[in-house]
């Protein structure tokens, strides 16, 4: 039989503060489902050097970064301006917000010096965790998202070691203040006292998950636990509760400088344009294009800000819906045409919508035979005619593009017929 908390073992569990708690709508929701966020950035790591000059040896040879916790503040924000655009499927409940931004991120945004939010160190991070997990527990019905950005490591193929702002606190035993992704996501299952948690969880990952040799020196080379995990006889774990990663097991991920890290920015994109198609969902008054993890991580692969391959996810890999476009989304197009013969002869490339005369002219790349536009999400024909009536208009029936369809981000081939 399920259980739900009751109000004294809540409160027990909770602190008396809770210094990470960027934004809470719990008392105006009152007990009705939202989604329950927690974000982590790390750049400014406590225990590591700025340079590779300043840096030491073994594990103290990774540097602090610098695009880290702004990708943390941003997706907040981003999360925020959804919310209040009424763009999210479950309302926003709850953000926890951890970051130790470099001082190069304080110039892009000097706003993350202000607002609510706690410090990633481990006991930071864990007490947020905990807190996150009560609140998501409220009713099968809520969501609940986890983002971490910062140093990653594995000791096995499989492994997502993550690192808080003072990893290597204690020499002696390096892995005191990191964790485990597996114990997170473990964690959150409808297990014990959490039988009523959310059934709808995403986790994002955007961090390198190589490993340094280092590791295979140590002794004891177990993690940290965040959360006690109590299992049921009778578990049945049918959340959905995919994992996006920023690279595959032994890749680094990457970002510039006082910007937000290529996985964020493909994530941020992806919130905005990953949707498929107009559809009409269970309590909207209109139609509308939805985001969901299906299409959310499509999108993401196809904006190909993140390197070819390196983008992959793993977990309970069942689809779900969260947010939504209100309107059609735009689509950055690139179409190939073929023939030799024909190519230096034409002298215009455009798309119409369907049933209209609207043209979308697209531009010839440096490419040869490569041309490039932007069309909102729809049905179109493609048209082609040459500069001077070397041949004859040519017109092709096209699918309709949207964002996550294969064509997007990659050139769409049409052979010309010889002439």
């Amino acid at each position: 039989m399920l259980r739900r908390l009751n109000s004294s073992t809540r409160e027990s569990r909770l602190p008396m503060s809770d210094p990470s708690l960027h934004f809470d709508a719990r008392k105006k929701l009152g007990s009705k489902p939202g989604l329950h966020a927690i974000v982590i950035g790390v750049s400014d790591y406590t225990h590591l050097a700025a340079t590779e000059e300043d840096a030491s040896d073994g594990l103290k040879a990774m540097l602090k970064l610098e695009s880290s916790a702004l990708s943390a503040w941003q997706v907040a924000q981003k999360l925020k301006q959804m919310n209040k655009d009424g763009r999210l499927l479950k309302p926003l409940k709850t953000i926890r917000l951890l970051i130790a931004p470099s001082q190069s991120e304080l110039i892009t945004d000097p706003k993350m010096k202000k607002g609510k939010r706690g410090t990633p160190t481990y006991a930071g991070i864990k007490a947020a965790l905990l807190a996150w997990r009560v609140d998501a527990a409220q009713s099968p019905e809520e969501q609940a998202l986890f983002f971490f950005s910062g140093h990653g490591i594995r000791r096995l193929m499989q492994d997502t070691i993550l690192l808080p702002q003072d990893f290597l606190e204690e020499e002696d035993n390096p892995l005191v203040n990191a964790f485990n992704l597996t114990n997170v996501c473990s964690g959150m299952m409808p297990a014990g006292d959490f039988e009523l948690i959310g059934r709808e969880q995403l986790y994002l990952v955007d961090a390198c998950r190589d490993k340094p040799p280092e590791l295979d020196q140590l002794e004891d080379t177990q993690t940290s636990r965040p959360f006690g995990i109590k299992l049921n006889d009778n578990i049945v774990d049918d959340r959905s509760a995919p994992i996006f990663f920023a690279t595959i097991p032994g890749g680094v991920a990457a970002g510039e400088p006082g910007e937000p890290t290529f996985f964020t920015r493909s994530l941020l994109w992806a919130l905005d344009h990953g949707t498929d198609e107009l559809q009409q969902i269970d309590g909207l008054d209109e139609d509308v294009w939805p985001i969901s993890m299906e299409s959310l991580f499509t999108a993401m692969v196809r904006k190909r800000i993140v390197p070819d391959g390196a983008l992959i996810r793993s977990g309970l890999i069942k689809d779900f819906k969260a947010g939504f476009r209100k309107d059609a989304p735009t689509c950055s197009l690139a179409i190939k045409l073929k023939s030799d013969s024909l190519i230096s002869k034409i002298g215009k490339v455009e798309l119409r919508a369907t049933g209209t005369s609207d043209a979308i002219p697209f531009t010839q790349g440096e490419t040869a035979g490569i041309w490039y536009g932007e069309a909102i999400a729809g049905n179109y024909v493609l048209r082609v005619e040459a500069a001077a009536n070397e041949f004859p208009p040519m017109s092709v029936d096209v699918r309709q593009f949207n964002p996550v369809t294969p064509k997007i981000g990659f050139p769409w081939i049409h052979a010309l017929g010889e002439i």
